[in-house]
Order: C-alpha cells, then sequence, then structure tokens
C-alpha cells in the first residue's frame, strides 16, 4: 500500500513494516488532486491505526510524532507551493525609459507607480461564470419584461385611438344623415 501525506510517502509491503522515503521537492503547486500536497484523499485508516501499522504498535507519543511528520509534511509543502508563485516581471526598456510591470512597481517611463494600485482599477470581471450567466438571464428577461409592457402600451393606444375613430365617423354618419333628413312637417315641431 501506497499513503502520501506532503513530502512524506509511507509505503507499506505485506507482512513488514512500513518505509517511509522523503520525496519533498520545491515546485509549483499544480491542479492534481489526490497527489497529497494540496488535498488528501481519504485516509483509509483513522491516524492512530494507520500510525500503529507505519510504527508497528508504538507509543501513544511515537503516534504523534508520526501524524505530526504527516502533517509538517503537508505544511512544507503548502508553504513550498506559495514560495514558487512570484508575480512574473514585464519590464521592457523604450527610448532609454522603462516601462512595464514588474513585482513592485508599474513602469510609465519617468513615472513609478506602486503595483497595489492595480487593485484599485475598477473592473467589471465576473469571478463566477453561473453569476454571470444567471445575471444575463435576468438581463434578457427584464428586456423581454420592457418589451412586452410597450407592446401593451402601443396596443391600448391603437384600441383607443380606433374608438375613438370609430366614434367619430359614426357621429360624422349621424351628421350626415341628420342633414339628408327633412325636419318634420306640420304644426308639430314648429314653435
Amino acid at each position: 500500500m501506497r499513503w502520501v501525506f506532503g513530502g512524506l510517502v509511507a509505503v507499506a509491503l505485506s507482512g513488514s513494516p512500513a518505509v517511509a522515503q522523503d520525496t519533498t521537492r520545491v515546485e509549483r503547486l499544480g491542479p492534481a488532486f489526490g497527489d497529497g500536497r494540496l488535498w488528501v484523499r481519504p485516509l483509509p485508516f483513522t491516524p492512530a491505526e494507520l500510525a500503529a501499522r507505519i510504527g508497528g504498535g508504538a507509543s501513544q507519543s511515537a503516534i504523534d510524532s508520526i501524524v505530526s511528520e504527516m502533517i509538517q509534511g503537508y505544511l512544507d509543502a503548502m508553504a513550498a507551493g506559495a514560495g514558487a508563485s512570484q508575480a512574473p516581471s514585464w519590464v521592457t526598456s523604450l527610448g532609454g525609459q522603462t516601462v512595464g510591470v514588474d513585482p513592485a512597481w508599474i513602469h510609465l517611463g519617468p513615472i513609478k507607480l506602486p503595483t497595489f494600485l492595480l487593485g484599485l482599477i475598477p473592473l467589471n470581471v465576473q469571478a463566477n461564470p453561473q453569476q454571470a450567466a444567471q445575471a444575463r438571464r435576468w438581463a434578457e428577461m427584464r428586456q423581454m419584461i420592457q418589451i412586452q409592457g410597450a407592446r401593451d402600451a402601443a396596443l391600448d393606444d391603437i384600441g383607443r385611438a380606433a374608438r375613438e375613430l370609430r366614434e367619430r365617423r359614426e357621429a360624422e354618419r349621424e351628421f350626415d344623415r341628420n342633414q339628408r333628413t327633412p325636419p318634420p312637417t306640420g304644426g308639430e315641431g314648429r314653435p
């Protein structure tokens, strides 16, 4: 069996005590899950059972020292990975003036600005793609609601205009009918 804890690899052969090899190397952490430096797969045994198997029935102090060695290896691997990721230096010289960005400064010819000012620039960056997709869906829904509201308002305006036009035409027709109709004759309608 083989267990990886930080930089410590414990190999247990069948029937023999475990042999530990130190494989700590300074290298950049990668996205490899389960290699023991960043994320440890679940153990097949509890730490006490594992220490007893590795130590061969050792005392509590031996178990504690083995577990602390495993944890220290993990912490060492994390520290080695954190130190390996320094910011790159993108600096060049143009016309005798230094231009670019390094870990400490932003060089703009004769002007040097501290790099932390880059963090103060308001960027509209969505780090979470699900939030960005949800925001897009909400914006589309809002736009559809506004478009439908405008359509409803336009339909209401068209309906009102059509009603007014019908009423006006009906009034004109009635006026024309009244003009063509002679006034009543006889004594009834005269003053």
